[in-house]
């Protein structure tokens, strides 16, 4: 449970202040901070009200935790919340270089590259 509520942090960090799509008109810094996200231990059973272009957006990215203990606990927790509901699609790299540009799911890593 810690784990997912790990990766539920970093998700919703990822979008945090943001709407339920863009929107071209909202340019306002003040808007920005209105819309904020506060992501604690209560947001855990919420994961399931996360809109589709939010988790659509955070499948582009790239995650590169590097370290042992704690860089664990955020990879095992992606995998952990993938089992749990497949919309949250993730592929780990443990080393070597880093898997190219995707939509399909979030990349995450722990290797440290020279």
């Amino acid at each position: 449970m810690k784990r997912i509520f790990i990766f539920l942090s970093i998700f919703l960090i990822f979008v945090s202040g943001c709407q339920s799509k863009p929107s071209s008109s909202n340019n306002s810094s003040s808007t920005a901070v209105n819309n904020v996200i506060i992501a604690d231990h209560t947001v855990v059973d919420k994961y399931d009200t996360i809109p589709q272009y939010w988790i659509d957006q955070v499948k582009k990215m790239f995650v590169n935790i590097p370290g042992e203990s704690h860089s664990s606990g955020y990879r095992i927790g992606c995998d952990l919340l993938e089992l749990l509901d497949n919309r949250f699609q993730v592929n780990r790299t443990e080393s070597g270089a880093p898997e190219a540009y995707t939509e399909a799911h979030l990349r995450i890593s722990r290797a440290v590259r020279n």
